[in-house]
This record gives structure tokens, C-alpha cells and sequence, in this order.
């Protein structure tokens, strides 16, 4: 979380609440670094301290739900979660 917050990252946060698609971020980090992240990019949903792993599962608890999920993610623990996505398209 020291990085720096992308530019393009704000923008794609902003283009989707703009067409109203809700925006949730899972993140390895603490609740505090999650919580201060999510007030900078505007996003009203998250979970912290979320291992590579869980993150599939709570994805597929999104789709069994009727959600249509699709994810961003930064790194080669999002490569399970991603192909979870690529699977619906």
C-alpha cells in the first residue's frame, strides 16, 4: 500500500460508478490501509485481509448469488480469481 494509486485505476473506478456498476475491492491488506484506500478511490464495499485463495471462493459466492462479477487484479495470486471470471466469457 505504499505504492501509489494509479491514475488509471481512479479513472476506472470513476467510469464505473458513473454507469453504476457497483465496485468491490478484496485486498491482502490490513482494515485500516483497506479502509483509507477505498474512501481515496470511492468505493463503498470491501474486505481486508482476504488470502489469494479466499478470494475465488468469495467470487463464486457473488455468481451463485446472480452476480455478474468481473475483477481487476495486480498480481500472480489474482491468477485463480481471474480465471474465474474468464470462465463466464
Amino acid at each position: 500500500m505504499s505504492d501509489q494509486i494509479k491514475a488509471s485505476l481512479k479513472y476506472l473506478v470513476q467510469i464505473l460508478k458513473r454507469n453504476n456498476i457497483q465496485r468491490v475491492m478484496l485486498t491482502g491488506v490490513s482494515s485500516n490501509k483497506a479502509e483509507s484506500l477505498a474512501n481515496v478511490l470511492g468505493i463503498e464495499e470491501y474486505t481486508s485481509e482476504v488470502l489469494p485463495d479466499q478470494t475465488g471462493i468469495y467470487i463464486q459466492k457473488l455468481r451463485v448469488r446472480g452476480r455478474v462479477v468481473g475483477m481487476v487484479g495486480d498480481g500472480i495470486n489474482d491468477t485463480p480469481a481471474l480465471a474465474l471470471t474468464a470462465e463466464i466469457l
